[in-house]
């Protein structure tokens, strides 16, 4: 910024430049009664590692916990020299209804992760594995801080490929603590990590070249041909269409059994035939059973999430089928799994809970095994079907084990 100055005394143009800088801490304005809120407590914490492992950390809606909450039971495997996305959510109470409420809530707290690198019990400054915070400014006034968290190198000194404490602290910020002269809260939680060495690929090494040796020619056997079993094959989804102006997915998650869940993060818009096969991520589930699934929308015109962008279409329409008898098709009366779905939230964003039930075997329409799931998200309810729709929308295939508990 600059500012120009007149000094008509000596009739001086004098210039004075102002330089704003980042210093890549989120800007939270503190409201005026803030001292007399209630500050925002851990209601969530979230980690995915390696091997199918991860940190999923909720507080139960009926129970007061103790302010400092050891989870070491808790347990996550990660790899050395890799950095992690960690997520911790603060709120003040919980709904009937099972939301958040953020009302008259101190969200602005000063939140820090270390890691007890040489496990002595002692969680210095030096350990604290905070680079930067995602976004900068995006959901700190939510309550919803995102870090990204290096982890340390192997030295057999400082830090060993074992078990070692992960440890959130959760105190009032200093502009809190300058405008209310107080510390009135401070909250601690303790995981556990497993660091592991990261696999080491080799280069691939050229085989040293030999002369082939000439082949004695014999009279070829000519082949019997049999006829090739055909398949029914698998239905097409349709041509589904993406443009701007609508929305699309963003993420798809649903945690299943034996650490086997889908975690699918994949945006893509596409203007002719807008479906993605994910029949490779594969999630393990008993019969008889109910499960919930998470999916978020996003906006194709600015890419944004649509809480932070405008002119979308919010009123989706989901479907979720699973092939139980491997046909290739999606029956509607037999295979529809969806029993019902909302708004994960009152403020109607764009976070939706499917709610699964997966019915009980029976050997005749439910077997076990692995079977293709398909999703579908539209904005008509007409065109909401497994099979060859058309309009806006886009389809979505994953792979489901289905587990029998005897």
């Amino acid at each position: 910024m600059r500012i120009k100055r007149i000094n008509k005394k000596n009739n001086l143009l004098c210039f004075f430049f102002f330089i704003l800088v980042d210093v890549g801490v989120p800007y939270v304005h503190l409201p005026e009664g803030v001292c007399s809120q209630p500050n925002g407590k851990i209601v969530l914490v979230l980690m995915a590692g390696e091997q199918g492992t991860q940190i999923r950390d909720n507080i139960p809606t009926n129970i007061v916990l103790r302010q400092n909450q050891n989870r070491h039971h808790l347990a996550v495997s990660l790899y050395d020299s890799t950095t992690y996305r960690l997520r911790v959510q603060l709120s003040c109470r919980q709904n009937s209804d099972g939301s958040w409420s953020d009302v008259n809530c101190n969200l602005a707290q000063d939140v820090n992760v270390l890691i007890d690198s040489n496990n002595d019990g002692r969680y210095d400054e030096s350990e604290s594995r905070i680079v930067r915070r995602w976004p900068l400014h995006g959901s700190v006034p939510l309550g919803i801080y995102d870090f990204e968290i290096d982890i340390p190198t192997f030295d057999n000194r400082l830090t060993r490929s074992n078990s070692h404490g992960l440890r959130i602290v959760v105190k009032p910020s200093d502009e809190y603590t300058k405008k209310c002269g107080q510390i009135n809260h401070y909250e601690e939680r303790d995981y556990t990590i497993n660091i592991i060495p990261k696999p080491v690929y080799q280069d691939y090494v050229r085989p040293v070249y030999q002369e082939p040796v000439r082949p004695v020619y014999q009279e070829p056997v000519r082949p019997v041909y049999q006829e090739y079993p055909r398949s029914s094959g698998l239905c097409s989804s349709g041509s589904f269409v993406c443009a701007r102006g609508n929305t699309a997915i963003a993420s798809v998650e649903l945690s299943g059994e034996q650490n086997m869940d889908i975690r699918d993060d994949t945006r893509q818009c596409s203007s002719s035939n807008n479906y993605l096969d994910q029949s490779n991520s594969i999630v393990y589930l008993y019969g008889n059973t109910a499960y919930t699934m998470y999916a978020s929308l996003f906006c194709v015109q600015d890419e944004q999430a649509l809480s932070n962008g405008y002119g979308c279409n919010l009123d989706a329409k989901f479907g979720v089928w699973i092939d139980f008898n491997d046909d290739g098709n999606f029956d509607s009366s037999t295979e529809q799994v969806l029993s019902g779905y909302g708004y994960l939230d009152e403020q109607r964003t764009s976070d939706f809970r499917l709610n699964l039930v997966i019915p009980e075997l029976d050997a005749r329409y439910y077997s076990n095994g692995r079977h293709r799931m398909r999703i579908i998200m539209t904005t008509n309810e007409q065109t909401l079907q497994p099979c060859y729709n058309t309009g806006y929308g886009e389809a979505r295939d994953y792979s489901v084990q289905i587990l029998s508990r005897s």
